[in-house]
Formats: structure tokens, sequence, C-alpha cells
């Protein structure tokens, strides 16, 4: 065997060695929580036009679609309450209700002066984005031969 032909060996066998151990350790990961996405109610269906109509994901993730200066929204509504995400987007300053570590530019505006209903509306679509843990099925109960 050439000397060529034992490095593209070598490095056929490391490339091989590491998909092995990366579809292993992808494979073996633990369950993560889950976000749901439902739109519950009318008026969450019309925040969805908002959110999109204000065009939110471009700083805002949901289900890893959208940007990245703006915090993920996938479980906001298991994390925040109608009545806090009312507040935080009627606040005429948002960062006094949550402080922002990015920079002005990408810092979240007010939508103190968006009319009630379209804020409602999005307030609605928000709450509807809520974590569930990945339901697994449980052993039958009984004596196990399905009588």
């Amino acid at each position: 065997m050439r000397k060529g032909e034992k490095v593209v060996w070598g490095l056929t066998a490391i490339i091989t060695a590491s998909a092995l151990y990366v579809g292993y350790v992808v494979y073996n990961a633990p369950a993560k929580v889950m976000p749901t996405y439902q739109v519950e109610s009318a008026a969450a269906a019309q925040g969805e036009a908002v959110y999109r109509r204000n065009a939110c994901d471009a700083c805002h993730r949901i289900w890893d679609v959208g940007g990245h200066q703006g915090g993920v929204l996938d479980g906001i509504g298991s994390r925040r309450s109608e009545q806090w995400l009312t507040a935080y987007l009627s606040a005429d300053n948002p960062q006094a209700i949550l402080p922002s570590q990015v920079k002005k530019f990408f810092q979240m505006p007010s939508f103190a002066s968006m009319p009630e209903t379209d804020r409602a509306d999005l307030v609605a679509f928000l709450f509807s984005l809520k974590d569930r843990q990945l339901e697994v099925a449980a052993p039958p109960q009984g004596g196990g031969d399905g009588r």
C-alpha cells in the first residue's frame, strides 16, 4: 500500500468514526420539551397575522424560523401570563419591564400606539405558544392479556 493510500484510508476511518459518534450522541439525547403551536382562538389567529404584519420575525424566532436578535418565542405562553404580555406590549418603554442586553437598535420597540384590538390579538397568539412534555404511552393496566 502506498503512502497516499494510507492517508486516504486513515482519513476515511476518522470521518467514519466521527459520524458514528455524532449519530450515537444524537440518537441517545434526552427528549426535550417540545413547543406546541396551535392557534387556540380566532383572536390568536388574528394575532398571528399581526405578528407577521409587524415583521416580528425579523428579530424573534418561533420554531427556529425568524431572526436572532430578539428572544425565542417558543413556549412564551408557558413562561408569561396574558397580563404580563399585555403590560409588556402596552408599555411606553418595554426595557423598564424586561431590560435588554442588545444594542439600542435591536431593543424591543413599544407597541403602545398599536390599536388595542391588534395588541390583544397579538397577546392571544403569543399566549397560545406553549410548552408540553413529550407524551409517552403508558403501559396497559391489568393482566396484560388484553381481556
